[in-house]
């Protein structure tokens, strides 16, 4: 028995992290600049469209240990988050995305990345079958 293990799905986690942490949204005002991960986002009372990307952020990061097509909500995440930032309402303030959501489509890129192409452990064969394909950690059974 072998564990395939694709670790081009391993660093779209890695990045996916790395969104979760960076600033999401970047608040300017008069008593200067505040940064907010989507650790905040999530926890913000503001609105519930914040809380629902997020979620669906750390979602798709989560669910990406199984299989990178999460990288699906990931996507919906940032798209949502992108949808809520334009459509609130800041007077006498300025605000705009950080660098945060855009780390998390690059995680998502790499995610489907891995799908087409999984490079890791185990990854010898030219052309991979379908459930080495669609999840990160896959048992292979010898032929005798």
């Amino acid at each position: 028995m072998k564990l395939n293990v694709n670790l081009l799905a391993i660093a779209g986690i890695g990045v996916g992290i790395i969104s979760i942490l960076s600033d999401w949204l970047v608040v300017v005002s008069l008593s200067g600049n505040i940064g907010f991960n989507a650790i905040d986002l999530f926890n913000m009372p503001i609105k519930d469209d914040f809380t629902t990307a997020t979620l669906l952020f750390f979602s798709g990061t989560a669910l990406a240990l199984i299989t990178p097509m999460s990288g699906i909500l990931q996507l919906t995440g940032v798209a949502l988050f992108f949808s809520a930032a334009e459509a609130m309402p800041a007077p006498g303030v300025l605000d705009w995305a950080g660098i945060g959501p855009y780390i998390g489509i690059i995680s998502a890129i790499i995610l489907f990345a891995s799908v087409v192409k999984p490079i890791g452990i185990r990854y010898d064969e030219k052309h991979p079958k379908l459930v080495g394909r669609i999840l990160t950690f896959s048992k292979i059974e010898r032929q005798a």
